[in-house]
């Protein structure tokens, strides 16, 4: 066999690289890391410490990928439970909200109203907008009968359905139909009481 000459100093260096290699590949982990950088140099080679490792390391990452997958996806159900009842909640109380008005006997005009300063404003109860929509709104005053703002007893009764009743009234003043008197006066007020109201639609 032919002798191979070799220089020193080439030795040296060769036989200082084979023991920087020997001592990294002493560690597992350090060994499957140049197993790898091997394999990106020369793809045939074989890389059995990254291949026992990878083995090991694959199950266990697809069993954390699957937990990870599985706790995301009860986060958004949970969230998602949440969220529809949090919105069911609000619903609700709007409704409930909306049938107070109607207890109220707002009118559909007036609950538009209302509903329209919550949007505008940011209000989330019926009450609270109510408060705005009546302070803004104020009633008109109590209209008069006639229309003239006060009574006037100076003037004459018509024969007018209201008149006549105030002709009777008179009539019977001082006569002794006192039951006749109090019927009249029954029906005036009751009538006079249903004209203001009418005349006073709250909402």
């Amino acid at each position: 066999m032919a002798k191979i000459e070799v220089d020193e100093e080439a030795w040296n260096q060769n036989e200082s690289i084979r023991k920087v290699v020997a001592a990294i590949a002493a560690d597992p982990k350090r060994r499957a890391a140049l197993e790898k950088l091997h394999k990106e140099v020369d793809p045939t080679i074989k890389t059995p410490t990254l291949d026992t490792e990878k083995a090991v390391i694959e199950p266990v990452e697809a069993v954390r990928k699957e937990f990870d997958e599985y706790r995301k996806a009860q986060e958004a159900k949970e969230a998602k439970a949440e969220q529809e009842a949090r919105q069911a909640k609000l619903n609700a109380n709007f409704e409930a909200g909306r049938q107070w008005c109607r207890e109220q006997k707002y009118t559909p005009a007036g609950i538009e109203a209302i509903e329209k300063i919550m949007a505008d404003k940011g209000i989330l109860d019926h009450k609270d907008a109510a408060t705005i929509w009546e302070r803004d709104n104020p009633p008109p005053p109590p209209a008069m009968p006639g229309g003239s703002g006060s009574w006037n007893f100076l003037d004459l009764p018509t024969d007018e359905a209201g008149d006549v009743d105030i002709k009777n009234l008179i009539t019977s003043v001082g006569s002794k139909s006192d039951g006749n008197v109090d019927r009249i006066t029954d029906k005036l007020a009751r009538e006079a009481l249903m004209e203001i109201r009418q005349a006073q639609p709250r909402r």
